[in-house]
């Protein structure tokens, strides 16, 4: 597998409005999924469910959802719930303690809820969730009687 650029979503390609000037380079042959909500994964806690219906909602609305996606919505999700979960344990224990030396050290669950929040963003700009992601996305707007399929595949 080579390095560079991962590919993007012909659906968010779309609407990008990449294909206006250049059809041409539209892969005809991609999958086309239907856009559908995916169930709840059981795995999921409070936190994680919560965050479920938030991001599957605004994906919805974006029109970039399908329930191929749901390993990837579920692992964002599973990442939201430990980072806070860590945050819990942080606001309950404080983010620095004292070693036997008297050394201060950043609480470890400090530190895990950084890199479950790091997970998170990287999943959030997959998914064109970020204000910067979000900013490269054209949605047209729907008009009565349009199909979410007829909207984001002609």
């Amino acid at each position: 597998m080579g390095k560079g650029r991962k590919p993007i979503p012909t659906a968010l390609k779309v609407l990008k409005g990449s294909f206006i000037r250049h059809p041409e380079l539209r892969n005809d042959e991609e999958p086309v999924v239907a856009v559908a909500a995916p169930d709840v994964p059981a795995t999921l806690g409070q936190y994680g469910r919560e965050e479920w219906g938030r991001i599957t909602s605004e994906m919805a609305e974006l029109g970039v959802l399908t329930r191929i996606e749901r390993s990837a919505i579920e692992k964002y999700c599973l990442a939201y719930q430990k980072e806070r979960e860590a945050e819990d344990v942080v606001a309950k224990d404080g983010r620095f303690y004292h070693t036997a030396k008297g050394d201060i050290r950043e609480h470890p669950a400090s530190k895990a809820a950084r890199e479950y929040a790091n997970q998170c963003f990287r999943a959030l700009i997959e998914f064109g969730m970020t204000p910067s992601s979000r900013s490269k996305i054209r949605v047209p707007k729907k008009t009565e009687g349009d199909t979410d399929e007829q909207r984001m595949f002609g």
